[in-house]
């Protein structure tokens, strides 16, 4: 592994440096702010047809109202509350990525000084993966460890609001919704009650982040035949930007340990490979009992109605996260 320090025209001093860490930092944001014009990995709304795992939002629901002619039926001859499933399976993933790396006939990669050699010399293929690429597919599979979005631009982020600052909404349909029974819509009074009353407690939506535009304004010095003439100059920002851009899109689907890959998980905040994007997809519902949710009414002297409603305090059924890792 070599991780070079590319040469660049300081116009301040007017002669000749060395990248530092931080500006070989910057020219990675910028290579964030291509791959995000044209992401490898793209996840998609994908209406109950994802590849990515499902989700599971559960719910409780009354039981079947009983009527009797002369006395209520007992609370164990009263159907019971039971369980709601609606399973969520919104998002896809699809990766588009360039064959192969980058290069240009007049123009070569960034050039270093090779002091063991005493000269400077051009910056090989795997220069650029070493270099450039590893800092960057970091970035990109950095999920909430990275607090800064602009790093993080093309990369996917799940939400509670529609509206996130920094990212683009992928489709106005929420990925997953979580509901529970709605305790309060259930009353004695008008037995025999719908079953299935529920009221949404969270819509979680899926967003991409956006890129900076403005990342990385430095351009390294390259070898420059253009015309027949070599030179050392700093090329045209279409050509650095393809450089940049299409090494990043080829390493992330291609570079082994650098692909870039995404899943929703339940419960895997322990596995230290996956990254958490945005905002955990909670399963709540109410855990009360058929007994404590048993109903009576009385209607006439020959109408005696009983029905068990969903009750008690929300609880966590299940946790879900959209999780990026790199493989």
């Amino acid at each position: 592994m070599a991780i070079r320090s590319p040469l660049y025209w300081d116009t301040v001093n007017g002669d000749v440096r060395a990248m530092t860490t931080a500006q070989i930092t910057s020219v990675c944001q910028r290579a964030v702010y291509q791959y995000s014009l044209n992401p490898t990995v793209e996840l998609i709304y994908a209406a109950g047809a994802g590849s990515l795992n499902s989700i599971n939002d559960t719910r409780m629901q009354a039981g079947t109202a009983t009527s009797n002619i002369s006395a209520y039926a007992t609370e164990a001859n009263t159907p019971d509350i039971s369980q709601v499933t609606v399973t969520y399976d919104n998002v896809s993933m699809s990766t588009n990525s360039p064959i192969s790396y980058p290069t240009n006939a007049n123009i070569s990669y960034p050039v270093y000084w090779d002091s063991t050699a005493g000269e400077i010399r051009a910056m090989t293929e795997q220069d650029m993966i070493d270099t450039f690429v590893h800092e960057t597919i970091d970035m990109l599979a950095s999920g909430n460890n990275e607090a800064t979005t602009t790093n993080k631009g093309g990369s996917y982020t799940v939400s509670t609001t529609n509206s996130l600052a920094g990212a683009t909404l992928v489709d106005v349909n929420p990925i997953y919704i979580d509901t529970r029974a709605d305790a309060a819509a259930y009353t004695a009074a008008s037995i025999p009650e719908s079953l299935d009353q529920p009221t949404t407690i969270n819509s979680y939506y899926l967003h991409q982040w956006n890129g900076d535009a403005s990342a990385g304004a430095l351009v390294p010095l390259c070898i420059d035949q253009t015309n027949g003439v070599t030179d050392l100059s700093t090329p045209p920002d279409i050509v650095w930007d393809d450089f940049l851009s299409g090494f990043v899109r080829t390493s992330a689907e291609t570079l082994p340990g650098y692909r870039i890959g995404y899943q929703i998980e339940a419960n895997t905040s322990a596995n230290s490979s996956m990254v958490l994007c945005g905002s955990a997809m909670t399963d709540t519902r109410l855990n009360g009992t058929s007994a404590a949710g048993y109903n009576t009414r009385l209607v006439n002297v020959d109408d005696y109605r009983t029905q068990e409603f969903p009750n008690g305090v929300p609880i966590t059924i299940n946790t879900y996260g959209l999780y990026v890792y790199k493989f």
